[in-house]
């Protein structure tokens, strides 16, 4: 079972690289299972981004909550930041 302090911290600033750390994070602990990753990325959310992404949290889908709702944040934060996609994709 995961812990919170054992996670990395949410770095808004950088979500792609957060979620690549997440990611390695999730290898190296084998965990695979959607359910539990979705359950470990709502523990490590700050309330600014709970905040942004309320319908996901409260109604995850199903069979992949945890691939929709890492989407979202990309998609939501990566424009809402100004980041923009030219600027992420180069």
């Amino acid at each position: 079972m995961t812990t919170k302090s054992q996670l990395p911290e949410y770095d808004r600033s950088n979500p792609e690289l957060w979620f690549a750390q997440l990611e390695h994070y999730f290898t190296t602990h084998n965990i695979k299972s959607e359910r539990i990753r979705y359950r470990d990325l709502c523990s490590v959310l700050p309330p600014s981004v709970t905040k942004k992404s309320r319908d996901l949290i409260l109604n995850p889908s199903t069979p992949q909550p945890y691939t929709i709702l890492r989407r979202e944040i990309m998609n939501r934060f990566l424009l809402s930041d100004g980041q923009g996609c030219s600027e992420e994709k180069h």
